[in-house]
C-alpha cells in the first residue's frame, strides 16, 4: 500500500485492507477471497483502491491460496493499472460519444439500433421510431458568426434536446455529423404520439439562443421512420428517416414528415433519372429537336 498508493506505514498497520476499497468493489473483492479458498486457480480481478491523495486507483489483483499447509493463506499481489484503466475508458468515450457535444456516437447509435432490432424479433419490444433532426439554415449561422458560434449552438441543441430524454424510458439520443441528431424512442406498451413529440422537439429547439450579441431563433425538420417486428436493417431504418426529413424541408422549415414508401421511390426514380442523363452527356446520346408552332 505504501509503495504503490502513497500510504504511509503508521496510518495502514493494523488497519482493515476492506477499508480502503471502493464501496462498488467490495463484494467484487470477498469473491476474490471465496473463489481462491474454492480453487486452485489464480483469480483475476481489478479493484479500485483509495489511494493517499484521497482518490482511488485501479489495482489488478492476482489472488491464490496456499493448500500445501495446514491452513489455507490467501496470498494478494497487486499491480497499478490506473494509466491503462484510464487510457481504456478515454479511448472508450472516443469511439462511443461525439467529441463536440458528448452524445452517443455514430457507432454506436447503429450498435444500438441492431440491439432493439433483436429485442423486436424476440418478442421483447413491440416497436421503436427514430427521428432524424436536422437544423435548418444552420450553414447561415457558421457563415454569419464563425464556427466557434456554431459549434456552441450545437451544444445548447445536444443540452435541449436531452430534456426529451427524462420522458422517455431508454430513449437513445445521438450527433451523427455537422447539424444532424438522432432519437430513437422504444416503445412496448401505450402507443406513441409521433406529432407531440415532433412537436416538443421543435418547440424546445425553437427557444431564442444569444450568442455574442445576436438573437438566433432555430427551426427544425424531423423525419420519423418506424421500426417493427418486420424490421431487420439498422441502416436503412436510418435512410428512411433521413428521405423522410428531406421531404419535411420541402414542405418548409419547422416541419415534420413521417417515413412512407412511396418517397423511397421517388428519392431513387430522381437518382435513376439524373444517373440517366448525365450517362446520355458523356455518351452524346441527348439530341435537340425544334418543333415551331405557328398561328396562321
Amino acid at each position: 500500500l505504501n509503495q504503490i498508493l502513497g500510504w504511509l506505514p503508521s496510518k495502514i498497520v493494523g488497519t482493515n485492507f476492506e477499508n480502503f476499497i471502493h464501496e462498488e468493489d467490495k463484494k467484487k473483492f470477498r469473491d476474490l477471497y471465496k473463489k481462491s479458498i474454492e480453487s486452485t486457480d489464480i483469480q483475476l480481478a481489478e479493484i479500485r483502491v483509495q489511494n493517499r491523495a484521497g482518490g482511488y486507483s485501479m489495482i489488478e489483483f492476482f489472488v491464490y491460496s496456499d493448500k500445501t499447509g495446514e491452513s489455507d493463506r490467501v496470498y494478494y499481489l497487486g499491480r497499478d493499472v490506473t494509466e491503462r484503466f484510464q487510457y481504456d475508458n478515454l479511448l472508450l468515450e472516443k469511439i462511443s460519444k461525439d467529441e463536440l457535444t458528448k452524445l452517443s456516437s455514430k457507432k454506436f447509435l447503429f450498435e444500438s439500433i441492431d440491439l432493439l432490432i433483436q429485442e423486436l424479433k424476440f418478442g421483447k419490444l413491440e416497436e421503436f421510431y427514430i427521428f432524424y433532426i436536422d437544423i435548418d439554415r444552420f450553414k447561415d449561422i457558421n457563415d454569419s458568426l464563425g464556427h466557434t458560434a456554431g459549434d456552441t449552438v450545437l451544444k445548447i441543441v445536444a443540452n435541449r434536446l436531452l430534456k426529451e430524454t427524462n420522458k422517455h424510458n431508454n430513449l437513445i439520443l445521438s450527433r451523427i455529423g455537422g447539424d444532424e441528431f438522432v432519437m430513437v424512442i422504444p416503445c412496448n406498451e401505450k402507443p406513441t404520439n409521433i406529432a407531440d413529440i415532433c412537436q416538443r422537439i421543435q418547440n424546445i429547439l425553437s427557444e431564442i439562443i444569444n450568442i455574442e450579441g445576436q438573437s438566433i431563433l432555430l427551426t427544425s425538420s424531423i423525419g420519423v421512420s418506424k421500426a417493427d417486428k418486420s424490421s431487420f436493417d439498422s441502416e436503412k431504418l436510418l435512410r428512411n428517416a433521413d428521405i423522410a426529413m428531406h421531404e419535411a424541408k420541402k414542405i418548409g422549415r419547422g416541419k415534420f414528415c413521417i417515413f412512407e414508401t412511396k418517397m423511397h421511390e421517388r428519392k431513387f426514380n430522381s437518382l435513376q433519372m439524373e444517373s440517366w442523363l448525365r450517362e446520355a452527356i458523356i455518351n452524346e446520346n441527348l439530341k435537340l429537336h425544334l418543333q415551331p408552332i405557328v398561328s396562321m
